[in-house]
Parts: structure tokens; sequence; C-alpha cells
């Protein structure tokens, strides 16, 4: 968010950092059920396609767009953690 707002310097490179660093990891971390790993592969997808958005509305310069996307980014950035967190009997 910082990035973006800044202007967006570095903020592609942030975007791919994330896409191949954590976001590879996840998808390829063995440990959950099928159900599970259904539920994060989506999240993960919803997730990298708001980084795309953000990424295109701060090349676009356009402030309404990018704090559109960035709120949808941030609402699929906590799917993912939700789908993560060990679920309570």
């Amino acid at each position: 968010e910082t990035l973006a707002r800044s202007g967006h310097d570095g903020l592609h490179e942030a975007i791919e950092h994330v896409m191949q660093g954590p976001l590879v990891a996840l998808k390829a971390a063995p440990a959950l059920a099928p159900q599970e790993r259904t539920r994060l592969d989506g999240a993960l997808r919803q997730f990298g396609q708001q980084l795309g958005k953000v990424h295109a509305a701060a090349d676009a310069k356009d402030a309404s767009a990018l704090t559109a996307a960035l709120l949808k980014a941030r609402a699929a950035l906590k799917l993912v953690t939700t789908v993560l967190q060990p679920r309570r009997p």
C-alpha cells in the first residue's frame, strides 16, 4: 500500500516478489486437506488477480481505482490467511 500510494516506485518489483516467493511457497504447501487446498488455491488466485489490478491502477495513476484495488487486495489477503488458520474443534 505504501508503494502504491507513493507513486509506485518499486511496486512492480514488490508484487513480483510476492507472486514468485510467498505465493508460490503457499501453493506448494502439502499439509492441507484436499478441500482446504481447493479453498487456498482459489484465495491465492483471487489475491494474485487483485495484485495485478493494484499494479494496473498504479501504472495508470488512477487514484480511485487504486484505492478500490487495494481494498480488494487486502480482503483477498485476509481470505488467504483465514484459510491457513487452523480450525478449532
